[in-house]
């Protein structure tokens, strides 16, 4: 799908500050984001029990999901309509949240993490699938991007990464993955925080052929801190 011309909102007050508002159930976080109409619930797990444990960054919703939420569903940018029916593949998808979302605006929808972070995915497609009106729940597979995606999965319109780009290590495997499904007609909607590595990731991408576009730069202070979609 056609992507907006680059947006400045700097400044901009918060529209869509509902995400904002947590519900604290049995030790874990569930965030509402409002989409089409509709309230998704997505489940976040407590930071105590993230504490210590590296392996559990998959189970938050970072700032760049937020982010992207916001985009998403701005009627100002994507009119109503604009995603359904596009074949859309979120990588690292984390709690699933962005895929969902995209899911509930009539995407057909893969998302993909590791195992581990399936069964988190999992639960939030199925508390908020039969209330978000999608034509069909997002599919969830474990992919490794060391080892990509199987050949048959390959077709998609739209390829979302949400804060994946904090982990320079991983940044060539993730590229490979990524080389594997843009097409003539896909388009790549990356939405980072500006830590310092997501330059090395798009010089990556720029050597390989890919031409990049800010669509958005927003600043919402100290909550948001910095971020950017690409």
């Amino acid at each position: 799908p056609t992507l907006p011309p680059p947006t400045n909102l700097h400044g901009t007050a918060m529209e869509t500050a509902e995400f904002r508002g947590v519900i604290r159930r049995d030790g874990d976080q569930f965030f509402n984001l409002p989409v089409a109409g509709r309230n998704l619930v997505i489940q976040q797990q407590e930071e105590e029990k993230r504490k210590g444990d590296e392996h559990s960054l998959h189970t938050v919703i970072w700032e760049a999901a937020q982010l992207l939420h916001y985009y998403l569903t701005d009627e100002r940018l994507f009119r109503p309509g604009h995603f359904a029916g596009k074949r859309v593949l979120e990588l690292g998808s984390g709690t699933g949240a962005v895929g969902i979302i995209l899911a509930c605006l009539g995407a057909e929808v893969l998302l993909t993490d590791l195992p581990q972070a399936l069964p988190l995915i999992k639960q939030n497609v199925e508390r908020n699938f039969s209330e978000c009106g999608a034509r069909a729940p997002p599919r969830v597979l474990a992919v490794d991007w060391k080892t990509g995606l199987p050949e048959e999965l390959r077709q998609f319109d739209l390829v979302v990464i949400s804060d994946c780009l904090y982990y320079p290590p991983l940044f060539d495997p993730l590229l490979k993955t990524l080389l594997q499904v843009l097409g003539p007609g896909t388009a790549c909607l990356i939405g980072n925080l500006k830590r310092g590595f997501q330059d090395v990731f798009y010089d990556k991408l720029r050597n390989a052929g890919c031409i990049l576009q800010p669509v958005l730069d927003i600043d919402f202070g100290d909550f948001f801190k910095s971020a950017t979609v690409r």
